[in-house]
């Protein structure tokens, strides 16, 4: 049998497999209700946990300890706003009428805040010039209704509601451009930059040189050129894999006895032979669940 063949035929073997493991996650909560209280969650983190004694904590501790390693990896370039301006006398602000006032009250760190800009400028650069024709070298763009059927499942028909897409008016074919327009139009202020950048003139030489070096260090160090999140690994997507996991994982530390790590490890070892995971055998999984601060019942084998 030819190589690209056999590599083909066990491609779609994993991918009905991976279907196969999913499905039941999916029935159970869709996609978009998972992800949901993470996107909340995670950017409470990344701006700094605000008054973390007032916080209701909504997912299980593993997912905060998860947070904390994207923000030093692929969120690296997102500074903390405490890391950006200080404040020396706030109760002057109110009366601050120029740019030059504001100097005496307000220190900037241009070359960070630039940084942070440089995120959401390069989102919308994916959002209105790259989503669309990725979506279509996936093969996604125009799908079969039943794969739409299946889209629709996955993400949660409510969830799809919810952020303004009318299941009920769509036309066959028209999901993939729909749920396009729908993030395009989610997409961070598309004059941010021209905002900011003329802040930065009034401010000074000084500041408009290190903004714009800091939204060129923000756009390259948080997505490449193919779409890609800069600083992802093997080890970044089983973060992003066990984020989603979150409920079962969740029901699953409520119980009482705890199951042991074993017994975690073998319903984890489904999503590894679908390919939706990298964790190979019980101490590499005792090793990441350390890592992330995920503990169950018991011990698992010491190694040899």
């Amino acid at each position: 049998m030819r190589e690209d063949v056999r590599k083909n035929l066990m491609e779609q073997s994993r991918k009905a497999t991976a279907r196969e493991v999913l499905w039941p996650l999916i029935q159970s909560m869709p996609l978009g209700e998972r992800g949901e209280p993470i996107q909340k969650e995670m950017l409470w983190v990344l701006m700094g946990k605000q008054k973390p004694e007032e916080h209701e904590f909504i997912l299980p501790t593993y997912c905060y300890n998860i947070f904390e390693k994207f923000a030093r990896t692929i969120f690296q370039e997102f500074p903390l706003l405490s890391e950006n301006v200080v404040c020396e006398d706030p109760s002057k602000l109110a009366q601050v009428k120029t740019y030059e006032e504001a100097k005496q009250f307000l220190k900037l760190d241009w070359y960070r805040f630039g940084k942070v800009i440089g995120i959401p400028v390069r989102l919308v650069r994916f959002f209105d010039l790259e989503i669309e024709k990725q979506v279509k070298h996936d093969g996604l763009w125009e799908l079969e209704p039943d794969k739409e059927k299946d889209v629709v499942a996955m993400l949660g028909s409510q969830w799809l509601e919810k952020k303004g897409v009318s299941l009920a008016d769509l036309p066959s074919g028209d999901l993939s451009a729909t749920l396009v327009k729908t993030f395009m139009g989610n997409a961070p202020d598309r004059n941010l930059q021209q905002i900011w950048s003329q802040v930065a003139f009034q401010w000074g030489p000084d500041a408009m040189s290190e903004f714009n070096r800091g939204i060129a260090d923000g756009i390259e160090g948080f997505m490449d050129e193919n779409g890609e999140l800069a600083g992802e690994t093997t080890r970044s997507n089983n973060y992003g894999f066990f984020l989603l996991l979150w409920p079962e994982i969740k029901e699953m530390l409520e119980r009482d006895p705890l199951p042991n790590r074993t017994e975690v490890f073998q319903w984890v070892s489904r999503f590894d032979e679908a390919g939706l995971v990298s964790i190979p055998d019980i101490d590499n999984f005792h090793d990441f669940c350390e890592s992330i601060g995920l503990k169950f019942a018991g011990r698992s084998p010491q190694k040899s």
